[in-house]
């Protein structure tokens, strides 16, 4: 888990005065690493200040297994609680 800068999130300058002020996005990170056989499965969830979130999945390994033996990968379900308290199941 970590916080990353991502940019400008907004900036204004008062034009009578010339006074400007700017605010720099943040999002926070929650991320986790899954070895499954040969590969590598990383998850990184983003939640942003306006509310928002990202989700993002990077696969990474080797292809060492005969092509006989080669499956699609394994599905993960997420589950979120939205406000409207509908649930929303996403499966890569």
């Amino acid at each position: 888990m970590h916080e990353e800068d991502v940019g400008l999130l907004w900036k204004h300058v008062e034009p009578r005065t010339g006074h400007n002020e700017s605010r720099r996005s943040r999002r926070l990170v929650v991320s986790f690493i899954s070895t499954v056989v040969n590969y590598e499965y990383a998850f990184y969830f983003y939640f942003y200040l306006d509310g928002t979130f990202e989700v993002e999945v990077k696969l990474t390994g080797e292809l060492s297994t005969p092509l006989h033996l080669i499956t699609s990968p394994p599905e993960y379900p997420l589950e979120f609680q939205l406000e409207s308290s509908k649930q929303l199941i996403l499966t890569p």
